[in-house]
């Protein structure tokens, strides 16, 4: 008998909502509104309508329930704080998915970006954020603020926001434990980022996170969407391993949709 689970990546601008099976084949993929309640018009409201709505939607077109789904990782803009974290919990429960675990949305870009499942993220576009899995499975959060690039994005700007990128960087390798690791992976995530928009404010970053991190760093460009991280995860916290033949397949799938 088939064993599903879903993968969400929730925003400020559209929520993603995937379904697949654990051997890492798709099953069904939405794309919602917004689901960060920091952003929804009607707060926590709003957002469980989203989720709630969404989810019950993309069950009822696979034909399945609930209770048919054997994992799920929520990664959700907003959910920093122990408040945040206990509003999104509840909202998530009242799906009727009772296994599942939610993270911010910036930690799906490890899972989706590192063949090795761990290292950093550096999340640059309508907010910033730094994350870092290591080894161990210990997670470390630095930040979770927005920023617009307006009339200010003077020169200055752009590198003193390239270091500030870099001191959260060093900061969760520094707290984290990375240590024996030969290669890092840092995955560059969102518009800022991937788009090449600001190269000065990159050029700085790599600069300083390779001026002050002893191992060696690989920076790696987020290709697929941070949902196919939420997939990734869920299906390795239901098998209990990491397959690198379902992560292939997987990433297909993703890339197959683009």
């Amino acid at each position: 008998m088939a064993k599903y689970v879903i993968g969400v990546d929730g925003g400020g601008t559209k929520t993603h909502y995937a379904l697949f099976d654990s051997s890492g084949k798709l099953t069904n993929f939405i794309q919602g509104g917004p689901a960060n309640h920091e952003i929804c018009p009607d707060g926590y409201k709003g957002a469980s309508k989203e989720i709630k709505g969404t989810i019950f939607k993309l069950l009822q077109q696979s034909r399945l329930k609930p209770e048919d789904i054997s994992y799920s990782i929520f990664g959700l803009a907003g959910a920093d704080t122990k408040k945040q974290q206990k509003e999104l919990s509840k909202i998530i429960s009242e799906t009727g998915i009772k296994n599942f675990k939610f993270f911010n949305d910036a930690f799906l870009g490890i899972k989706a970006g590192s063949d090795k499942g761990y290292g950093i993220c550096s999340i640059n576009g309508t907010g910033t954020c730094c994350v870092g899995i290591d080894k161990n499975d210990e997670w470390l959060q630095i930040g979770g603020t927005g920023w617009t690039f307006g009339d200010e994005a003077a020169l200055e700007l752009l590198r003193h926001s390239g270091r500030e990128m870099a001191k959260s960087v060093i900061g969760v390798i520094k707290r984290l434990n990375f240590s024996g690791e030969k290669e890092i992976d840092i995955i560059l995530a969102r518009s800022i980022n991937l788009k090449g928009e600001n190269p000065t404010l990159i050029k700085i970053f790599k600069q300083k996170v390779c001026e002050e991190v002893k191992n060696k760093v690989c920076f790696i460009p987020l290709q697929v969407p941070p949902v196919a991280g939420a997939v990734l995860w869920a299906i390795e916290k239901l098998n209990k391993n990491k397959n690198p033949n379902i992560r292939k397949r997987v990433l297909q799938e993703f890339k197959n949709m683009l």
